[in-house]
């Protein structure tokens, strides 16, 4: 019967309340995974752009005198590759976060926001400062 009401409380429920209880925790362990998953990345994002532009601020205030010692010559470019290999990383991340989650959400879960993508969000406009901030020379 296509349009009795059992049609209209199937077409109502969560795709995850036909499925055993197995089936719906591993999907939540699948879930959580993708989770932690991101969550690591964000933190070696973090660190990577941190570590940039901590060497950039310890060369700035090294450097104050009029000379320049040598081993302190690409520490600028140095600085900066590290802090755009942390934003770079963080986008990938994200980019495939989204992936994994849109394929899980598109069968299983059609309602899930996650905090992680925020953070990721957040860590990245830190990253854009320090970019700005370095590529200024302030």
């Amino acid at each position: 019967m296509l349009f009795g009401s059992n049609w209209l409380c199937e077409m109502t429920q969560s795709p995850t309340q036909n499925l055993d209880l197995g089936t719906r925790l591993a999907l939540e362990r699948t879930r959580l995974a993708f989770e932690r998953t991101m969550l690591a990345w964000i933190r070696s994002a973090t660190s990577l752009i941190t570590f940039g532009f901590t060497i950039y601020k310890f060369v700035q205030l090294m450097g104050h005198g009029d000379e320049k010692p040598n081993h302190f010559e690409y520490s600028h470019a140095f600085a900066l590759f590290l802090i755009f290999l942390g934003l770079m990383s963080l986008i990938f991340a994200t980019v495939e976060y989204h992936r994994n989650i849109r394929d899980l959400r598109q069968t299983y879960f059609p309602e899930h926001r996650s905090l992680s993508v925020a953070v990721a969000s957040l860590i990245g406009v830190l990253g854009v400062v320090a970019v700005v901030l370095v590529v200024l020379k302030l």
